[in-house]
């Protein structure tokens, strides 16, 4: 089965931000970015084309309040910032 890897873009902002991600697509990585500030989210997804699903990400800083349920991604250090990835999903565990 031929696979690829995306990414993506998320601004360091409050409030949830919305992806288009094709079915099945799987976080693999985040890091800073150099895209205006944003961090980067890499995933692994099926080659060609597939359907696609609307995904909740939002980033929070340590110590930060946040509603769940929700996915830890990943941590990544900007300057003395510290900034965390989440993925929200419903109430049937889906994103």
């Amino acid at each position: 089965m031929k696979q690829m890897i995306h990414n993506f873009g998320l601004a360091v902002r409050d409030g949830f931000q919305l992806r288009e991600l094709p079915v099945g697509a799987e976080v693999v990585h985040v890091a800073a970015g150099n895209h205006n500030g944003q961090l980067r989210i890499w995933f692994q997804r099926l080659a060609g084309d597939q359907p696609t699903e609307t995904r909740k990400f939002e980033v929070i800083g340590t110590g930060h309040i946040f509603e769940g349920p929700a996915k830890y991604v990943g941590t990544v250090s900007v300057g003395y910032f510290i900034w965390h990835v989440l993925e929200h999903i419903d109430g049937h565990g889906q994103t």
